[in-house]
């Protein structure tokens, strides 16, 4: 989630800066509340949606190139994947205009790979395809790629984008692991990493004080015994699958 933040500030950022540069808006804080006001009105005409209630102050993108611009830590998920779909659509139908130019074209090159990446993984089950992990890993290491080019290409500019994170070397390390065991990243790699206090905290909630270290090690054993089931059983549906594809195919 904290590169995707990230992603969606710099366009948000970048979507900015051209009304600046096009003379649309006289300086950037206007410019910010444009992007802002178009993102409220297109969520609000879907039916059944309606915009994140938090503010243009509260997003937390600074108005100057010295520093890189983040969503505020105060956004929860739900709300920036909102937002990082909207900015994503909105970067990606502008890069295929025929007057975008060329650094908006490899925005839209990162966006569609990192968005391609995304929509094969999240409605994987615990394990992939062998069709969908080799998609999967060519548009995961053409992002990772492109975001290096354009990181770069902003540090030549002295600009302050596209930062270079741990979780962007994690994700390297998660697509190695992908074509190796294909495991979905969607469904475990934030289970241990990024909900590990969350589940021990609503585990022990349901504890009694005097007996809560016991049992909170006893019900965690439980739920590892029963994932890993559920993993072996995925991982086995998984492969008849694919003998049977190959078998038809043949």
């Amino acid at each position: 989630m904290g590169w995707a933040k990230d992603l969606t500030a710099q366009l948000l950022f970048d979507d900015a800066w051209c009304l600046v540069n096009s003379g649309r808006h006289a300086n950037m804080n206007d410019a910010l509340a444009h992007v802002w006001a178009l993102y409220v009105g297109q969520i609000c005409m879907m039916p059944g949606k309606k915009a994140s209630l938090f503010t243009l102050g509260t997003i937390g993108l600074s108005q100057n190139q010295s520093v890189y611009p983040c969503l505020a830590a105060t956004i929860k998920g739900a709300a920036s994947k909102q937002l990082f779909r909207w900015a994503t659509d909105r970067c990606m139908g502008i890069g295929l205009q025929a007057t975008a130019s060329q650094y908006q074209k490899h925005l839209a090159y990162m966006c569609a790979h990192f968005v391609s990446y995304v929509q094969i993984c999240s409605p994987g089950g615990l394990f992939l395809t062998e069709e969908d992990t080799y998609r999967a890993c060519c548009h995961g290491w053409e992002f990772l790629r492109w975001w290096q080019y354009m990181a770069e290409d902003a540090f030549n500019a002295g600009r302050c984008a596209f930062k270079l994170r741990p979780k962007l070397h994690n994700l390297g390390h998660e697509l190695l692991a992908l074509a190796h065991t294909r495991e979905n990243p969607a469904k475990h790699a934030l289970w241990g990493a990024e909900d590990m206090v969350g589940q021990i905290v609503r585990v022990g909630g349901k504890c009694h004080r005097r007996t809560a270290p016991v049992r909170v090690t006893q019900r965690r054993g439980i739920m590892f015994v029963i994932r890993s089931r559920n993993a072996l059983k995925a991982r086995r549906v998984t492969s008849r699958q694919v003998r049977l594809k190959s078998s038809l195919t043949s």
